[in-house]
């Protein structure tokens, strides 16, 4: 039969195993988390980033559509003050 020292050493024991379980289990759950926040935070990044480089070339797309327009108004423009001058 063992006695109460024998069973608290064993109690200890037991106990002691459990939470090594437990601190595994945590360390685990913690780095799974962090692994998930970083992962989120690229995943954000990502989508501002692109959504920047399309707001950038719209813009790009609508001043070049402008500065074509233009060009065509000069063009017509300089068609009409071509054919009403006449030379005298």
């Amino acid at each position: 039969m063992a006695t109460k020292s024998e069973l608290q050493k064993q109690e200890k024991a037991e106990t002691t195993k459990r939470l090594d379980r437990l601190d595994y289990l945590m360390g685990a759950i913690i780095v799974v988390l962090l692994v998930g926040f970083v992962t989120m935070f690229i995943a954000v990044f990502g989508i501002f980033r692109d959504n920047e480089s399309a707001s950038q070339a719209t813009y790009q797309n609508l001043v070049n559509q402008v500065q074509t327009q233009n060009a065509q108004i000069q063009v017509l423009t300089n068609q009409v003050r071509n054919s009403t001058v006449t030379p005298k």
